[in-house]
C-alpha cells in the first residue's frame, strides 16, 4: 500500500483529474511477497485494490507487477496488474 501511495504521489494532479497530465504513466511493483503494513502485519488486499482504483479512476497509470520468489500473493498482484491495464510476472 505504502509504495503505491509514493507512486502515485509522482504522477500529480493528472492521474486523478482528467484536465491536467499525468506525470507517470506506469508504475512496476516489485515484490517477494503478500502486502505487509509497515508492522509486518497482513495488509488488506482488497484495501489496496480499492485505494488503486481510486487513484487511478481513468486508468492513465499502467501498473505492472513482478513477483520474485514462492510467498506470493499471485491472484492479488494478477488482478492489481489486470485492474490497471497491465501485465503480471511471477519468477
Amino acid at each position: 500500500h505504502d509504495a503505491l501511495v509514493m507512486a502515485f504521489g509522482c504522477g500529480g494532479r493528472g492521474v486523478r483529474d482528467r484536465y491536467y497530465a499525468a506525470e507517470i504513466d506506469t508504475i512496476f511493483l516489485l515484490t517477494d511477497g503478500s502486502p505487509t503494513k509497515p508492522d509486518s502485519s497482513p495488509d488488506s488486499t482488497e484495501k489496496i485494490l480499492q485505494s488503486a482504483r481510486e487513484w487511478n479512476p481513468f486508468r492513465r497509470v499502467t501498473i505492472h507487477c513482478i513477483g520474485i520468489g514462492s510467498g506470493l500473493n499471485a491472484p492479488f498482484l494478477q488482478q492489481l496488474a489486470t485492474e490497471h491495464g497491465g501485465k503480471f510476472v511471477q519468477r
